[in-house]
């Protein structure tokens, strides 16, 4: 029963509605904020900005939320997945969060990833790089996603 208190904070912060401040800049890591367009992919860094005109909105890669992708050479047992978490402005404060996510062990672009809706635009992740190597850790400055946004 002393637990309960704790569960209900994480299911809470999971379910939040607003931006994380990661208070904290990636060393040697110089921001973009660049334009798309609809149905056209696009690539974008950790801390990078995308700006969609159509839809007067602002997408920020915040963060690679995991990385399980069985690497290249190894037999895993499941392929695994990456998770990032991605920013969405709009103007007048409407902020949200969704998260994409990728299968390991897929060719890129996988454009049989599932999208994930948030008004009018649809997301989809095509791809993550670098992908996962044996006995090495990425550094988060270093991912790079490739966006596809349908509207």
């Amino acid at each position: 029963m002393r637990f309960l208190p704790l569960v209900i904070l994480l299911l809470c912060a999971g379910c939040r509605d607003f931006a994380v401040d990661l208070g904290e800049d990636l060393p040697g890591k110089a921001f973009r904020s660049f334009d798309v367009r609809a149905h056209v992919p696009f690539e974008i860094s950790v801390g990078d900005e995308a700006y969609l005109q159509i839809a007067d909105m602002t997408l920020s890669f915040n963060m690679v939320l995991a990385d399980t992708r069985c690497p290249d050479g190894v037999g895993c047992e499941h392929p695994g997945k990456a998770d990032i978490l991605m920013d969405i402005s709009r103007t007048g404060g409407d902020d949200h969060q969704i998260v994409l996510q990728i299968p390991g062990q897929v060719r890129t672009p996988y454009e049989l990833n599932d999208f994930v809706q948030h008004r009018q635009e649809r997301f989809q992740l095509l791809s993550l790089v670098p992908y996962p190597v044996e006995g090495t850790e990425t550094a988060e400055a270093d991912y790079i996603a490739t966006i596809y946004i349908d509207r």
